[in-house]
């Protein structure tokens, strides 16, 4: 070991690596009992269960004509701020923002179809309105204009409409592609038209005029964009008569990486060998998965529209970065690095000058890759965050030695010309929004 050249420096050597290596021992082998386990993004989430719009309150993402989500880790949005304590008419140029799981959704009032009306806006709010609009979300009158943008591109995203019960209180929807996907409409009720439908523009009416409570599915509609929005211009149609709302959206995050140990830290007499899993995962449906979506809420839906049949989306330009240098080893080298699929793997990452995993490849919807990485970790003892391993003539004093060795991954993609960023968490899921109960290093 280098600088350590008498007795007394062997004996505080034997000494740090007996008690350090009972520690990592110890903290390995609940970690090693996990391994790696199969781990798949199963896109197709389950039905929504979250909070239901109730009348006199503000407007959630249920009820919902399509409950079903493209992907098993949506976020829908929690209630506009502006909803939850009405802040009443809005003009032109006037915003409101909510932050849901690190994600914001910005509205701003772009055009009032009556200048001096009491719309657009969220009602109740002193003498304006009805207890029963708060369900209504952002209400908005003949010829009000909202644009919705996200702090971040959302794929399958979904929006909720509501009260549109009567003739022409219907919406001309467009959204901001980052790349044109396709587009699907589904009424609460039978009782709606889908007329002039193109991908970059979904319009629906009622057609029966008959009242409808606000917080029903009935007279509500959503609509979904099968491919990634920066966001999405509202327009209430004009003339008309009547006001109807914007209650709330959600959609799906398109990549996720975790990190875990699976094997060591081992002691080798030397050295410490240590191997990781790196997983990146596709969090974006199949063509098959997305189908069978539309199938179910065509079952559920009072009535619905589809533009085209949607494909799957891979994720191409694949990054994946790793520095492994930390001050308390003298060498660390990478002794294996393989992957179990189809990956083109840089044979010259060495985790300090060279720190990129991945040479090229791409992860089809739906899938996975794993990529093993083992490391010896040669420690210098030297350092003096070694010392913290010598503090007690007790080894077996677990709560006196411990050296924490703390790394964090980053993966990158590309998919619809959005570049995506995930930084992994410890543990198996690489689900965009699993921590695995930790998160972080």
């Amino acid at each position: 070991m280098r600088g350590l050249v008498n007795r007394s420096g062997s004996d505080r050597v034997q000494r740090i690596l007996f008690a350090c290596t009972i520690v990592m021992a110890m903290l390995v082998a609940s970690m090693v009992s996990v391994g790696v386990i199969g781990e798949t993004a199963d896109a197709r989430g389950p039905e929504y269960n979250g909070l239901q719009t109730q009348s006199g309150g503000p407007a959630y993402f249920g009820p919902a004509p399509n409950p079903f989500p493209y992907c098993d880790s949506p976020t829908y949005f929690d209630p506009f701020p502006a909803n939850v304590d009405p802040i009443g008419r809005m003009d032109i140029g006037d915003t409101a923002s909510v932050t849901t799981d690190g994600v914001t959704m910005n509205l701003e009032i772009t055009d009032a179809g009556d200048a001096l009306g009491q719309y657009p806006g969220f009602f109740p709010q002193g003498t304006d309105g009805q207890s029963s609009d708060q369900a209504k979300g952002i209400e908005l009158g003949a010829g009000d204009t909202a644009v919705i943008s996200l702090s971040e591109p959302l794929f399958y995203s979904q929006w909720i409409f509501t009260d549109v019960d009567q003739e022409n209180e219907g919406f001309t929807v467009t959204p901001a592609w980052t790349d044109a996907g396709e587009s699907a409409a589904f009424g609460g009720d039978m009782n709606f038209e889908f007329a002039g439908i193109t991908e970059n523009a979904i319009r629906f009416d009622d057609t029966n005029d008959e009242s409808e409570d606000s917080e029903s599915i009935n007279g509500r509609v959503q609509v979904d964009f099968l491919g990634a929005v920066t966001g999405i211009t509202m327009q209430r149609t004009s003339p008309s008569q009547g006001q109807s709302g914007f209650a709330a959206g959600g959609g799906c995050e398109a990549a996720g990486a975790s990190k875990i140990v699976v094997d060591g830290p081992t002691w080798n007499g030397t050295a410490f060998d240590v191997t990781y899993a790196l997983r990146m995962r596709n969090n974006l449906p199949s063509t098959a998965t997305i189908q069978s979506v539309i199938d179910d809420a065509k079952s559920r839906a009072g009535n619905w529209f589809l533009t085209s049949a949607p494909e799957g989306m891979s994720l191409g330009a694949l990054q994946l970065t790793d520095s492994l240098a930390d001050d308390g080893f003298s060498v660390i080298g990478v002794t294996s690095l393989t992957t179990n699929g189809g990956l083109v793997l840089n044979q010259d990452f060495d985790g300090l000058g060279n720190i990129e995993l991945i040479s090229s490849g791409a992860i089809a919807a739906e899938q996975s890759e794993v990529i093993t990485l083992r490391v010896q970790y040669t420690p210098d003892f030297t350092q003096p965050m070694w010392n913290d391993c010598a503090t007690d003539d007790d080894p077996q004093d677990q709560g006196e030695f411990s050296y924490s060795l703390q790394n964090q991954a980053v993966f990158s993609a590309r998919v619809s010309n959005v570049d995506v960023t995930d930084l992994t968490d410890n543990g198996i899921s690489a689900a965009p929004n699993d921590t695995n109960g930790e998160g972080g290093v």
